[in-house]
């Protein structure tokens, strides 16, 4: 992917959690002694008759990142940070604040401001039989126009999993202490695209851009919106790296709301707003939750 990094964990049951989802990018020959990651993982135990959770501590950089009890966020946090640091040196692309997946030959684009339940509509619509292509940072090629998937796991709140029961992942406990990040800097936990029964797109045109507003609770619906709207929101705040694209930005966002089909998407919740895409774009309707 262009980067290379090293990680060390006291104990090697975080490795293997990491391998799970990231593990086809391991090498065995690392670039250098310097580790981006140190990992203080520390296992369940037991005292007395008393079960202990281990408290896990990350630090990237000598800096602490996560403190938790799950390893399986705390090796989210580490994609996290992986994705952040890709997708702020690739400037190649245009990078779009939303999510995206592709279908019948075209991508869905959905813009959106940073949200904590935008990894989880993008996971329920390849539940439905899309085909995935991002669910917080979208990479597009400017030239071609064409949107690419990034190779790594989705990144779901750690509470939104509860909505997908079929994948049997466990809630994460709390401890009183710890302050949980306010969103959308949630906890997220990785999952991978075969636990959905699905996979990644291959570099996709756009061909619908969706902009979505969350309010929990409301009527899921889609609403019209002017080409002059579209370009506004996208230019204005859903390019991440505008200060490097400049007027380019907007120009490309003219275009592709010009020659795209554009629409505004209240999703009163995440399961829903699936559903009506999916029978908005003729997908198989079931997604769980």
């Amino acid at each position: 992917m262009g980067d290379h990094f090293s990680i060390r964990s006291t104990d090697t049951s975080f490795l293997e959690v990491l391998r799970r989802s990231i593990g086809r990018f391991r090498t065995d020959r690392p670039e250098s002694d310097w580790y981006l990651f140190s990992a203080d993982a520390r296992p369940d135990r037991r005292l007395g008759g008393t079960s202990i959770r281990g408290k896990h501590s990350l630090y990237s950089s000598g800096l602490l990142v996560y403190t938790g009890l799950s390893m399986d966020e705390m090796a989210g946090r580490v994609i996290r940070i992986i994705r952040d640091r890709l997708t702020g040196n690739a400037h190649e692309f245009v990078h779009i604040s939303g999510a995206a997946v592709a279908l019948d030959g075209g991508a869905l684009l959905l813009p959106s401001a940073p949200n904590e339940h935008l990894p989880l509509l993008a996971a329920l619509l390849v539940r439905t039989g899309a085909a995935y292509l991002g669910d917080e940072v979208v990479r597009l090629d400017p030239v071609l126009r064409l949107v690419h998937p990034l190779p790594l796991p989705l990144l779901l709140d750690t509470d939104d999993i509860a909505l997908v029961p079929e994948l049997g992942r466990a809630p994460v406990p709390r401890l009183r202490s710890m302050e949980a990040p306010r969103p959308p800097m949630t906890n997220r936990r990785p999952l991978n695209l075969e636990e959905l029964g699905g996979e990644a797109a291959p570099p996709t045109p756009v061909r619908w851009i969706v902009f979505p507003t969350f309010d929990p609770g409301a009527e899921t619906r889609l609403l019209p919106i002017t080409n002059a709207e579209a370009t506004f929101h996208l230019a204005g705040t859903s390019i991440l790296n505008r200060d490097i694209w400049r007027e380019r930005a907007l120009f490309l966002a003219r275009d592709l709301s010009a020659t795209a089909s554009v629409a505004r998407l209240v999703v009163g919740s995440a399961a829903s707003a699936a559903e009506l895409l999916g029978a908005t774009f003729h997908l198989p309707v079931g997604a769980p939750g």
